[in-house]
């Protein structure tokens, strides 16, 4: 009797762990399905290109002013940069057509990239041109000058006197100050270039510079040219206290440059008036007749004027 009694109260015990277990997983299956149903199936993502910050229209794109941003698949990306189909070397150097905000994403139709038509007039300022001057290693800082620096632009120029026997000049003068480079050659971007297997190229010193100038200044570097040698100066990205932008020339002759080389930096002395003509100007007046004459000193002694 005992023993039926405990094989009665196992055979219940194991019966009801039964039904609590498969209660359990009933309701378990129930809350997963009804969690499913709730949040909706799951939706792969894809990845889109997106401004990392701020924008303006005209900056040339690097790979840190762009990030690839989370899209959900259903969603159309329409005409936005989807990873697979763009690479982010597809968008270095591109030049946006209008402002980004941070997080905007990019499309092709808003981007000019290199090459492309209208890459260099998105790269200027409202209200400005581009011109552009010829430019050898010396001249053109050997290399050193990448788009987006500032210069100025001095003109070498070569005086050939009126008279016979007077002395040839040479001056320089600084005819732009602070301007903008905004492509060397036909590189908008300091990016160095790749071949095909994307190995870096051997940089070599441009042939061209071109400038972001105002109309006026456009026509005063296209005079320059025909007058001389232009030349870039580099200018330093930090600006020292108080200075400011002056649009006035300055002018060095070769006499200030020869004593600078033999008498310490011209800055020490004023600025020196070219060598005046040894000989000496003189009006003659006969009744209503005014004659000039260039007469040396030793001449001079010996005129008679009647």
């Amino acid at each position: 009797m005992p023993r039926r009694l405990i094989l009665i109260v196992v055979a219940v015990l194991i019966s009801a762990g039964t039904f609590l277990l498969i209660q359990r997983w009933v309701h378990g299956s129930a809350g997963r399905q009804t969690a499913a149903s709730a949040h909706g199936p799951v939706v792969p993502l894809i990845h889109v290109l997106v401004a990392s910050t701020g924008i303006s229209q005209g900056s040339v794109l690097t790979a840190d002013s762009v990030r690839w941003q989370t899209w959900p698949s259903d969603v159309p990306p329409g005409p936005y940069l989807v990873e697979g189909k763009w690479r982010l070397q597809d968008v270095v150097g591109a030049v946006p057509r209008s402002n980004l905000s941070a997080g905007e994403p990019l499309t092709a139709e808003g981007l000019a990239r290199p090459g492309e038509r209208g890459a260099l007039a998105a790269t200027l300022t409202p209200g400005y041109r581009a011109i552009t001057v010829n430019v050898t290693p010396s001249t053109g800082m050997a290399g050193f000058v990448v788009p987006g620096d500032r210069v100025d632009l001095i003109l070498t120029m070569t005086l050939t006197p009126r008279e016979k026997d007077a002395p040839t000049h040479h001056a320089s003068e600084t005819v732009l100050r602070d301007v903008r480079v905004v492509g060397l050659d036909q590189t908008l971007t300091e990016d160095p270039k790749t071949d095909k297997k994307g190995d870096k190229k051997e940089s070599s010193p441009p042939k061209t510079a071109t400038l972001e100038v105002t109309p006026k200044q456009a026509e005063v570097v296209t005079v320059a040219a025909d007058l001389g040698v232009l030349a870039l100066s580099l200018r330093s990205l930090g600006r020292a206290d108080g200075e400011r932008v002056s649009d006035a020339p300055t002018h060095t002759w070769d006499s200030e440059a020869a004593q600078g080389l033999l008498g310490g930096p011209p800055s020490d002395r004023p600025p020196r008036a070219p060598p005046p003509d040894p000989r000496s100007r003189i009006v003659v007046v006969r009744g209503d007749t005014v004659t000039e004459m260039l007469m040396a000193p030793r001449a001079m002694k010996a005129a008679v004027i009647p």
